[in-house]
């Protein structure tokens, strides 16, 4: 049957207004993309906001929740992080994206220095969610967050479980890295490929008296790092005195391990 001229452009406008609709959708979720990855974390929030404000479909407003909470672990607002990255949780998502917010959660409570409660959380996931595709991931933190609470042997299981299951991936890498690493904390206040500029600067820590010193590692790639760290601390808490007075100084300073 042959349909009227006069209600099939009101089909094809119709689904013409549909298109520009989904495509305008997808057009900002890029953009949110974008900015994340340009590291422009202010401009991220603001479209990540303004794209759900918009009533989107349930599944791209977890994508832009998502994308919001990263955007505020950038601007180191890590409540406010935790808060979009729980609402992604409360829309049912995908389990990849699900597994990714958790894991978001996970991050803001370590930057934050929260160790216990990053362990708590890690040790939940790795309980709920068994076949995640990010297991690699959460052996190492779980790893990482035991380490910072100076508990070397559980840290050591879950590294070691990390390589024996996932040897190739670039988790298992750094797993290596932290084994070698001896059982004490100490500051990390650079990072070279060229060995004459990290040398330099720890002549210039020692010169004000700091007990500084060159370790070597190599990158996923096999390219050699000359990473330059000051002190060999026993306590979480002398690690902490220490680095607020190097960043008092001046000097990028991070606890490692």
């Amino acid at each position: 049957m042959k349909i009227p001229a006069h209600p099939l452009r009101k089909i094809l406008t119709l689904y013409v207004v549909v298109l520009i609709l989904v495509s305008s959708g997808f057009t900002k979720i890029n953009d949110i993309e974008t900015a994340i990855i340009e590291k422009d974390f202010k401009t991220a929030k603001n479209l990540a906001e303004d794209f759900v404000a918009n009533n989107p479909t349930s599944s791209d407003s977890a994508k832009a929740k998502y994308y919001l909470g990263i955007s505020e672990l950038g601007l180191v607002q890590y409540d406010a992080a935790r808060t979009a990255f729980n609402q992604v949780l409360e829309l049912n998502p995908s389990d990849s994206l699900y597994d990714k917010a958790w894991l978001g959660i996970i991050d803001s409570l370590g930057m934050e220095e929260k160790f216990e409660e990053d362990l708590a959380q890690a040790e939940k996931f790795l309980k709920e969610r068994p076949h995640s595709e990010f297991l690699s991931v959460i052996y190492l933190k779980i790893g990482r967050a035991n380490l910072k609470l100076s508990r070397w042997g559980n840290a050591e299981e879950y590294l070691k479980k990390l390589i024996h299951d996932f040897p190739k991936t670039f988790e298992a890498h750094t797993a290596r890295q932290l084994l070698a690493e001896k059982r004490y904390f100490s500051i990390q206040v650079g990072s070279f490929l060229d060995q004459t500029r990290a040398i330099a600067l720890v002549d210039e820590l020692k010169s004000k008296g700091e007990y500084s010193y060159l370790v070597e590692t190599q990158d996923h790639d096999g390219r050699a790092f000359y990473r330059v760290r000051v002190g060999q601390l026993k306590t979480i808490d002398e690690a902490h005195d220490m680095r607020k007075r190097l960043s008092e100084q001046g000097y990028p300073a991070h606890i490692y391990p």
